[in-house]
């Protein structure tokens, strides 16, 4: 399996479970392999916990346009200057900003989006279809999840994964904390588990090059 360079997109200023599952993400990857690179908002949780990953800090997703266009610079420089080749996204609201920037700037690179947050409601209007057409892989971590992404949103189920591990607990949003994650099974301490898992997720990120044959097979 080739191990490429990830860079990982996540701007939230919380600190929980959406926070501590990037973190580990980073961690996990970096030891099977993969040359991670971390961008997170300025004072934010997540950049001082992530010390030991080579970490930029942006403020992303403002509306006004001109700024927009300085926040697409930013993450083009970021990205030339790691030569990064796959964008992971754990934040719902970076998705807007990373679909631009494949649309208009990188078509090449490989974006993926891991669903920590419930899709409150229906996705499937004009503006959401056009942003979510340049995800590659949607991974999910239940069934119950795919299902919803299924009914909210108009992402071909083809690009929907299932990581089978993290299933028969609650669903990842109901997880408040690090301690209510290892109590409701979300995080195990079985390392063939965790191997198991890391290992779905990395075939999620590579599989790309899968779609975009697919693709022009359809075309």
């Amino acid at each position: 399996m080739p191990y490429r360079t990830l860079g990982i997109i996540c701007t939230s200023q919380g600190w929980g479970e959406l926070e501590i599952s990037t973190l580990r993400l980073c961690e996990g990857l970096r030891e099977r392999g993969w040359r991670v690179h971390l961008l997170s908002a300025p004072n934010a949780a997540l950049s001082e916990k992530a010390k030991d990953i080579p970490n930029s800090v942006a403020t992303l997703g403002s509306k006004n346009i001109p700024k927009k266009a300085k926040q697409l610079r930013l993450i083009n420089h970021w990205v030339m200057q790691h030569k990064i080749e796959v964008l992971l996204l754990t934040n719902y609201k970076d998705i807007a900003i990373a679909s631009l920037y494949k649309r208009f700037l990188d078509r090449d690179i490989a974006l993926v989006y891991f669903q920590y947050q419930k899709l409150e409601k229906s996705k499937r209007d004009f503006i959401h279809t056009l942003r979510f057409k340049m995800i590659d892989r949607w991974v999910v971590s239940s069934e119950f999840l795919k299902a919803e992404t299924l009914r909210q949103t108009r992402v071909p189920e083809r690009k929907i994964v299932v990581i089978p591990s993290l299933e028969g607990g609650s669903p990842l949003e109901t997880a408040k904390s690090e301690s209510a994650m290892e109590q409701s099974g979300l995080v195990n301490s079985n390392e063939q588990t965790i191997d198991r898992m890391f290992a779905i997720l990395e075939e999620a990120i590579n599989a790309p090059e899968e779609l975009d044959f697919l693709e022009s097979l359809k075309d």
